[in-house]
């Protein structure tokens, strides 16, 4: 996975776990429409074990643009492990620090973004990827493979993605609004006990998407405000043939 995609752009959602928690990754592919094209889940991982995963799949995806953790769950500290210059004989492994987007550190990829989750939030982001869902804007891989293109060596990695992705579905559909004590709407799970991690770095992943795009329509808006002092003016002379067609460079 991953080389197929060089030319395309991505974002990682990270949620990090502690002890028997699931570490989760989702990947989203931007579009449009953009697509969820990795999704991973492993249980009994030490930090250092989830910082490598992290830097394996940006390398694996080529052009990440941005991950997105929770800083909870052991958040701040594999923000530390992944600061780091690593020195290993691994070919398939970003070594050079993954940082902070702001990071004063000069080195390294400035694309880790680290997410505080609070109800507010919460609700803002699953009624915008629900929304996206809806309008077909996002995106969930077909259910099946087609083995004919793919390397055998491959196949079972391609099986892994697509099971864990029905995880994630399920996930999703175990989700109900429910209320605080304050009348605000809560998203969670129908059962208190369900798992929801994958689910939850899909959230991150999404927020990941949003918060890119939206830098790239603004950058957009800034470009666009930097010619329009280049742009043919037009002069406007009323009760003319000629008004509103006569432009001046």
């Amino acid at each position: 996975l991953g080389d197929v995609y060089k030319r395309q752009e991505y974002v990682i959602g990270v949620d990090p776990a502690r002890t028997s928690d699931y570490f989760a990754m989702v990947v989203i592919e931007i579009g449009p429409p953009h697509k969820i094209v990795y999704v991973s889940a492993k249980q009994r991982l030490s930090f250092q074990n989830m910082a490598m995963r992290i830097r394996k799949l940006t390398f694996r995806f080529k052009n990440v643009v941005s991950v997105v953790m929770d800083k909870g769950g052991g958040g701040l500290a594999i923000k530390d492990l992944l600061a780091e210059k690593i020195f290993t004989d691994e070919n398939d492994i970003i070594k050079d620090p993954i940082v902070e987007k702001d990071s004063e550190i000069s080195e390294g990829l400035h694309i880790l973004e680290l997410k505080q989750v609070d109800n507010p939030w919460m609700d803002q982001v699953n009624a915008s990827i629900l929304g996206s869902f809806q309008a077909g804007r996002l995106l969930l891989p077909v259910d099946e493979i087609d083995y004919s293109g793919i390397n055998p060596n491959q196949i079972p990695l391609y099986e892994a993605v697509l099971k864990n992705i029905e995880k994630l579905i399920h996930q999703f559909v175990s989700i109900r609004i429910k209320s605080t004590a304050g009348g605000a709407p809560r998203w969670d799970t129908s059962n208190e006990k369900a798992k929801k991690d994958i689910y939850s770095a899909a959230l991150f992943a999404y927020w990941g998407l949003r918060s890119y795009m939206g830098e790239v329509e603004r950058e957009k808006q800034r470009d666009f405000t930097k010619r329009k002092k280049y742009l043919p003016r037009v002069k406007i002379y009323k009760a003319s043939p000629f008004d509103k067609v006569l432009t001046y460079g």
